[in-house]
């Protein structure tokens, strides 16, 4: 017994298409097929851009933010208290642009080590029991899109739950 014994005969058409016509609907579907390969291929490009770009506006945002933190009082001291506020504009436009743009800060500055080690990578710390370690500073923030997808891992120090936590991050998301 062939495998195709149990379908039911088709009826031949009375007159089949020409081979042009054939021709021509395969070289539809094949070229529908073509041009749906290369929207995936485009979609992937430009999410990758997308991410590159998330990934450097999050890592500048971090630094200009790590910078007013360390030097805010210093420029209020010398009168410069409009550049403090500029500064610190810019990074409450780039942090809600970014929300805007559907990408999470992960900043875990004092959360338990076991509760963000997914998406975490550190980069250091204290030696200590898993119980005990939290991120103690992050050197670069994590990103995540709305989606659920870990864009980059926060990069981080560990350390206790009794050493102060700081970070480089003022106003950043937590890692939930």
């Amino acid at each position: 017994m062939r495998p195709d014994d149990d379908l039911p005969e088709r009826p031949v058409p009375v007159k089949p298409p020409p081979p042009v016509k054939v021709l021509h609907q395969v070289m539809r579907s094949a070229a529908q097929e073509i041009n749906a390969a290369r929207g995936h291929r485009e979609a992937g490009a430009a999410h990758q851009r997308f991410c590159t770009l998330a990934t450097d506006i999050a890592l500048v945002r971090h630094q200009m933010r790590g910078f007013l933190d360390r030097q805010e009082e210093q420029l209020r001291a010398a009168g410069l208290d409009g550049q403090a506020d500029l500064l610190a504009t810019l990074d409450r436009k780039l942090v809600k642009a970014l929300e805007g743009a559907g990408v999470q800060i992960i900043d875990p500055v004092g959360e338990p080590f076991r509760a963000v080690a997914d998406h975490i990578d550190v980069r250091g710390g204290a030696p200590g029991d898993e119980e005990t370690l939290v991120v103690g500073r992050t050197l670069s923030p994590g990103l995540r899109l709305d989606d659920g997808e870990l864009i980059r891992p926060a990069q981080v120090i560990l350390g206790t739950e009794t050493a102060p936590a700081h970070s480089h991050s003022h106003g950043e998301g937590n890692s939930r």
